[in-house]
């Protein structure tokens, strides 16, 4: 369970198809960004707010 959040927070998603594999994806520092099977992504630590969102965007499918 997530703690309750005393203010508002907005929160911005964006979701699109690509071909790209984890090699095209340059960041410069470190891996801030992975990509995840579908089938893997809630055997993950997810941020709080990816864990609030994921599961509505995907049950909309």
């Amino acid at each position: 369970m997530l703690p309750p959040i005393s203010h508002t927070v907005t929160v911005h998603v964006f979701r699109g198809a690509t071909r790209a594999r984890q090699e095209d994806v340059v960041l410069g520092e470190g891996q801030a960004m992975v990509f995840v099977p579908r089938n893997e992504v809630f055997n993950r630590e997810l941020a709080a707010c990816s864990a609030l969102v994921l599961p509505l965007d995907i049950k909309g499918e």
